[in-house]
């Protein structure tokens, strides 16, 4: 664990003895943490001096930073909030949220912003397969088979590392493919013992009862395995999951469909959540470029894409969560020559920023004059 402290009293000593003073003060102060770190556990502390702290906000990169803790615009939760309020209410006959219906492509949304409830349900899959793994009394019956039984106790431990991998951190990618390989190995070696086990009852000339009995616990537990491990392997390999590794998500479908209303309903809940969110409707924008228009309507002034996202990716570290940014109907307003034309750029820029979310809608039938065929 790192803990960074700014100490600004240690900036530029201007003598050696003022440094001496300094280092010590910060040697005095390490010494006094270091007694409330807790037996066992190593936390380094490292100091940030003012210089240090001016160095890092001067610098180009940091543009965004500025402008989120110290510029003129304020990228509060109420400020996102207020915003969403405005743009749901321009939704006007195409939202009402009395009616929503949960539908299933939610659970994209779901997955691709790292909601606690599915990173509970990929935890409780992991819980299964361990409590069906209580393989002892396989293990008793079955022992020349051991290098299996070693190999599943490896697999264990493996998926207990990666289960500490599934987190809200939206700057690291969940290890799916990993998890589903080592539930496949374990799946993999259970069917090794099944067939042993299959072997042994086939090879018993008399099949004596006690024997047998044995085996049939044995063929319950190792089942009872392979069904967990098989569940959770689908679960992972639905298709939904396939949003964990998305920037960006398009929605089509024909008008009337519940797009907006969809869009609507994720920025509210998105709200609520403490997500930072931007929506765009695409009736608002014209053929002007589509940066400029989202700067003055979000009323950031004039400020550069990067300035304005880097901010955005500012506001989503500081609530901690994923932030979005839903752009409604592409198709409406100048959407025909505006987004074919800047569509990809507006995308690559979004998708520098891990911890950002892009999702679009569109009318089907207007989806090949829109998006350019590289989108596909």
């Amino acid at each position: 664990m790192w803990l960074l402290f700014p100490v600004i009293s240690l900036t530029k000593p201007e003598s050696k003895v003022a440094a001496t003073q300094a280092g010590g003060a910060w040697n005095a102060r390490k010494a006094k943490w270091a007694e409330l770190v807790a037996p066992g556990k190593c936390v380094e502390f490292i100091v940030w001096t003012a210089s240090d702290i001016t160095d890092r906000l001067t610098h180009p990169t940091a543009e965004g930073l500025r402008r989120f803790w110290f510029g003129d615009f304020e990228f509060s939760p109420q400020w996102f909030s207020d915003h969403i309020a405005l743009t749901v209410k321009s939704l006007d006959e195409r939202y009402h949220p009395e009616d929503h219906v949960e539908v299933t492509i939610q659970r994209v949304f779901r997955i691709a912003l790292r909601d606690p409830g599915i990173i509970a349900d990929i935890q409780e899959q992991i819980s299964k397969v361990y409590n069906a793994a209580q393989l002892k009394s396989v293990e008793k019956t079955l022992g020349d088979k051991a290098d299996q039984f070693a190999c599943i106790a490896q697999d264990l431990d493996a998926l207990e590392g990666l289960s500490l991998k599934f987190t809200t951190d939206a700057w690291n990618n969940w290890p799916i493919t990993d998890t589903i390989q080592t539930i496949e190995s374990i799946s993999d070696r259970v069917h090794e013992l099944e067939r042993t086990a299959w072997t042994i009852r086939e090879e018993m000339p008399e099949k004596p009862k006690p024997d047998y009995s044995t085996l049939d616990s044995v063929d319950h537990t190792l089942r009872k395995l392979s069904d967990a491990t098989y569940i959770f392997r689908s679960f992972l390999q639905n298709r939904h999951f396939s949003a964990e590794y998305r920037r960006s998500i398009f929605i089509y479908g024909k008008a009337g469909t519940g797009k907006s209303h969809l869009l609507g309903s994720i920025a509210e809940s998105a709200i609520s959540e403490g997500r930072p969110v931007v929506f765009i409707l695409g009736q608002h924008l014209t053929t002007e470029n589509v940066w400029t228009q989202i700067s003055r309507r979000l009323g950031v002034g004039e400020i550069s894409p990067d300035t304005l996202l880097l901010a955005l990716s500012a506001a989503a570290d500081a609530s901690g969560k994923r932030g979005l940014i839903l752009v409604d109907a592409v198709n409406e307003g100048a959407g025909l020559t505006l987004w074919r034309n800047e569509l990809a750029e507006f995308i690559a820029r979004v998708e520098r920023h891990p911890n950002l979310l892009l999702v679009f809608s569109c009318r089907t039938e207007y989806k090949p004059y829109v998006i350019p065929p590289v989108r596909e």
